[in-house]
């Protein structure tokens, strides 16, 4: 499936319904959910990882990206998830440690936070590494390369400042509502200031 316009990544209610994962036979509502859990993962990542929310928006934009490209039957979504938030930490400029990365992401997929960390010699944290290596280059290509993703968060601080709205917690909901819309396909539907200015 190819952007609706050239040079973007905006799509049409027809494309989404046309996606690789659903063309191959998967059910719109599993491709939502599924997508839904890998967003799921990366925030679980991110956050014991500590690093912004911006940085988890960002990886989040790739996830939903990629999978307007390729498909969920051969690329499952806690490897994309995992991918995604690595890809985002470097373009963001919040590099962690590999380690420590691959250590967070093997504790959210086995579901046992209290793990020790991983030894780098293990089984796991090679076959984590490998897939993340390997994903990363698809995603790249799968995204054309084009990882700037335009910021909801930015738009909505800048509408707030125009609007002169001052009630943090007006501020502090319209930021939850951008939190949770990125785990639906709204960053495909419309230009983050309309979504920024939807979330006012």
């Amino acid at each position: 499936t190819m952007p609706a316009h050239q040079n973007s990544w905006l799509f049409t209610p027809a494309e989404l319904r046309h996606t690789p994962s659903i063309l191959s036979g998967m059910p719109p509502r599993e491709e939502r959910e599924r997508r839904a859990k890998g967003i799921h993962f990366i925030l679980q990542v991110g956050i014991a990882l500590k690093v912004p929310q911006l940085t988890i928006s960002t990886a989040a934009v790739f996830l939903h990206r990629f999978y307007m490209r390729q498909k969920m039957q051969v690329h499952h979504h806690y490897e994309i998830a995992a991918t995604s938030l690595f890809l985002a930490t470097k373009v963001e400029e919040n590099m962690k440690k590999y380690d420590h990365l691959i250590t967070e992401v093997i504790r959210v997929a086995q579901k046992n936070p209290k793990m020790p960390p991983v030894d780098r010699h293990s089984g796991d944290f090679w076959r984590w590494s490998d897939v993340i290596q390997e994903k990363e280059e698809l995603m790249l290509e799968a995204l054309c390369f084009d990882l700037h993703v335009p910021k909801s968060y930015d738009f909505l601080l800048a509408f707030t400042k125009t609007l002169d709205v001052e009630t943090k917690e007006v501020l502090r909901s319209a930021w939850s509502f951008l939190n949770d819309s990125y785990m639906s396909l709204v960053c495909l539907v419309y230009r983050a200031e309309a979504i920024a200015a939807g979330a006012l």
